[in-house]
């Protein structure tokens, strides 16, 4: 393998965490507009960018391989915590 087809590997085995991290934080930021405003978007996607990217590296050094419905749910998992922290930090979550 050479170097060229080394980074679309790595690019196609990192992109589902990062496309689906940018969903998450666009929907975020639409959703709670006024309440996350002191919050960037870029701040919310590459936290969860970076989360669901070690989530889908650990999941394929436990699961032995990549594309198991484990891993992918652990990568939701570790996009919306990231986020979640930055949104409750706030007292988003805290107000009923």
């Amino acid at each position: 393998m050479n170097a060229l087809d080394l980074f679309w590997h790595l690019c196609n085995f990192l992109a589902p965490a990062w496309v689906v991290a940018a969903l998450m934080a666009g929907a975020l930021k639409l959703l709670w507009r006024q309440d996350l405003r002191s919050r960037g978007w870029r701040q919310l996607w590459v936290w969860g960018g970076v989360g669901g990217s070690l989530a889908l590296l650990a999941a394929l050094v436990l699961l032995g391989r990549d594309g198991k419905l484990a891993g992918y749910g652990l990568m939701i998992l570790a996009i919306a915590l990231p986020q979640w922290a930055l949104a409750w930090g706030q007292g988003l979550l805290g107000r009923r």
